[in-house]
């Protein structure tokens, strides 16, 4: 359901679940294993080393996965390991 409505880019607020009449926004969040938020943090770390948004390298996750993309002319990488994660700053 999440990811159904992330694409459509749907605004739910809390009335629309039943929540009270509130039209305050809801916003999900990836839940991630300890791994992979270590991951992540250490995705931002490269990031951030390598010159971030001015150098157009970006770093997010989606369904669980941590995601690592250098160019904006380059397919972005599923980051599954710290070894691939170092793999792509020795590049």
């Amino acid at each position: 359901m999440k990811a159904d409505l992330l694409k459509k880019k749907v605004k739910i607020a809390a009335s629309h679940i039943g929540l009270g009449s509130s039209n305050e926004l809801i916003f999900f969040d990836d839940h991630l294993t300890p791994y992979q938020s270590a991951l992540a943090y250490k995705a931002r770390q490269l990031r951030d080393r390598l010159g971030g948004r001015e150098k157009d390298v970006a770093t997010w996750t989606a369904g669980g996965k941590v995601f690592f993309k250098r160019a904006t002319d380059v397919k972005a990488v599923i980051i599954n390991s710290v070894v691939q994660l170092n793999s792509l700053g020795d590049e």
